[in-house]
């Protein structure tokens, strides 16, 4: 992968992140591409995010933790993925996303 490619992965993965609490309506999949991003360790572009919040990283990751908690017992995680899923990965979807995706955020600071 180049240079240029990189950047702009590193980019969209941070815009990723920005749009999971900044979004006017929740989207699951962006539950779904961060918990990709975290377990593949990804590149993240910090700096962007800290532009776009005037936050520091850590404590954006921190808000991002706080929104995934609150979701955690009584949210439809299936909304928007139910088609894009075989069984075995709604089971594990279901079980998994949101606690996992926190594990890994936890990790970040």
């Amino acid at each position: 992968m180049n240079k240029t490619t990189s950047a702009w992965i590193d980019f969209i993965v941070a815009n990723k992140f920005l749009a999971l609490i900044n979004r006017t309506k929740l989207a699951n999949r962006d539950i779904f591409d961060i918990h990709f991003i975290l377990k593949n360790n990804l590149e993240i572009n910090k700096n962007h995010i800290e532009e776009k919040t005037w936050k520091k990283f850590d404590s954006y990751i921190k808000e991002m933790i706080v929104f995934l908690e609150k979701l955690w017992d009584n949210h439809n995680i299936l909304d928007g993925l139910w088609t894009t899923l075989s069984e075995k990965q709604k089971k594990s979807v279901k079980e998994n996303l949101i606690s996992e995706t926190i594990f890994f955020l936890h990790s970040l600071i």
